[in-house]
């Protein structure tokens, strides 16, 4: 007389293959919350860096030079970090100086990884 039900063999071979499912939902949800943390935080760096180039176009020409500091935004602290070079005759156009601006954005707690770097082109009043 057989016995209606599963045999030992039956139920190790399901959850076997239950726990492998499990698994690979748990990997690709770990991987999606730590995707979604990253873009959150580059699109926060990218406003800050626009924000950095708009207030930089505010300020007059002899103040915009090399500087790095600390912002605050979204409840985070940021390392705002501006390089300044200027380019003569920019564009092959004589007399024409700008100073070139690259505004870089990291996490106050990894200074060394920005998340984003805008570059911008800053002419002279006189230009």
């Amino acid at each position: 007389m057989r016995s209606k039900g599963f045999t030992l063999l039956e139920v190790m071979v399901a959850l076997i293959v239950f726990v492998m499912l499990a698994s690979m939902v748990m990997q690709v949800t770990t991987t999606t919350t730590g995707n979604q943390g990253y873009m959150e935080n580059k699109v926060l760096a990218s406003w800050i860096a626009e924000n950095e180039t708009m207030e930089l176009r505010s300020v007059g020409w002899s103040d915009i030079k090399n500087q790095s500091k600390e912002v605050e935004s979204a409840n985070r602290k940021w390392i705002v970090t501006h390089s300044v070079a200027e380019k003569k005759n920019f564009m092959g156009v004589p007399g024409l100086i700008v100073k070139e601006v690259a505004i870089s954005v990291a996490k106050a707690d990894q200074p060394n990884q920005a998340l984003q770097t805008y570059l911008s082109y800053m002419a002279n009043e006189d230009a």
